[in-house]
């Protein structure tokens, strides 16, 4: 088994047992998606994006970047905003690969997250606890492969170019600061607000369930100083994965959880991503 097939596998292990801590009702019933993508059918679209991709049930994203901001309102307690965005690097069925056409040659997914939280500080001062979260997500089509983490620029360039996109209605998480490295686990949870019908066949996506996890190998991926335009927070980057479901209910639930390792030595040796 490959380094990368068994890094999917772990990621589908600990997805799946945080969905049973974190799930609703309404996930609990959902069913995972399996179908086909037409990105020649997206807005905005050049007719040059090759054959539909698929079956395919999930999204790989690349080693993407997060700026997140803790405002101290108390020596306890506080209030964090993030910005996070990355980009679809294959379409997996089963956690394994299957051909993504031209994806990143003649165009480009990728994914955007804006979210909002409060948090409490341990007695020890080593762990904040964060909670109340909200937000939302999109993943965005662009028929120009033109993303940029060093310049911050790509991500979102048009917002009628959404062809997956949800609400963040509550989550939690924790930021744990060590000896070299500061680890920020969240999971959100959510409403799926919509998908492009032209785009996926069946169209019965519902939400997703998401996660995202770094190795230290990723504190060396870091080349970025913003995320959305926003630079006045830490940096933190964060592999991620997303499954897609179908939910036969009216309030389609998506569970978004990241793992984020911060940026904390100057002095390593950095690999550029982007």
């Amino acid at each position: 088994m490959s380094g990368k097939t068994l890094m999917k596998h772990l990621k589908r292990n600990v997805m799946l047992t945080a969905g049973l801590v974190i799930a609703s009702p309404a996930t609990m019933a959902s069913t995972q998606w399996v179908g086909t993508a037409d990105y020649k059918l997206a807005p905005g679209a050049a007719g040059d994006e090759g054959p539909a991709i698929g079956p395919f049930d999930s999204y790989d994203f690349a080693p993407g970047a997060a700026m997140i901001i803790f405002t101290p309102d108390s020596a306890t307690t506080g209030t964090v905003e993030g910005w996070y965005q990355s980009y679809v690097r294959s379409h997996d069925l089963g956690f394994l690969g299957v051909s993504n056409g031209s994806l990143g040659s003649t165009y480009e997914l990728t994914a955007v997250a804006h979210f909002f939280g409060s948090y409490s500080n341990s007695l020890d001062g080593n762990t904040q606890s964060v909670d109340n979260m909200t937000g939302d997500v999109a993943l965005y089509f662009d028929t120009t492969p033109d993303h940029s983490f060093v310049s911050d620029t790509g991500f979102s360039d048009v917002d009628t170019q959404r062809i997956l996109w949800g609400n963040i209605n509550s989550g939690n998480g924790s930021l744990f600061k060590g000896t070299g490295g500061q680890e920020l686990t969240l999971n959100f949870v959510g409403a799926a607000s919509g998908s492009d019908p032209a785009v996926y066949s069946p169209n019965t996506i519902g939400g997703a369930d998401a996660f995202f996890s770094i190795t230290t190998k990723g504190l060396q991926s870091v080349n970025f100083t913003s995320v959305q335009g926003h630079s006045d927070g830490q940096k933190f980057v964060s592999d991620g994965y997303m499954q897609l479901t179908a939910v036969p209910v009216p309030a389609a639930v998506w569970l978004f959880g990241t793992g984020l390792l911060g940026l904390i030595s100057a002095g390593q040796r950095k690999k550029v991503i982007g």
